[in-house]
């Protein structure tokens, strides 16, 4: 089981520190600058919320369909 864990981890730093991983022709262009500056500005924490909010809403929408929509107490459940 460790082993497992040792050669899991040596991969992946060999993957992270390997020259293929870091060969990128764009990040030093200036198209590749720019790029960069249009994702990573003032925005950035507003569009990666905006671009993850609709996870929770189909995970309460999905759970909602699954198990039910909650009953008051004094109702019946509905057969099934």
């Amino acid at each position: 089981m460790f082993r497992r864990y040792v050669w899991g981890a040596t991969s992946a730093l060999a993957l992270a520190w390997s020259p293929a991983a870091v060969a990128c022709p764009y990040c030093d262009s200036k198209v590749g600058k720019q790029v960069w500056a249009g994702i990573f500005n003032e925005e950035f924490w507003l569009n990666g919320l905006l671009t993850t909010l609709p996870i929770p809403v189909m995970a309460l929408i999905v759970g909602v369909i699954h198990f039910g929509l909650p009953w008051p107490k004094d109702r019946l459940r509905p057969p099934r």
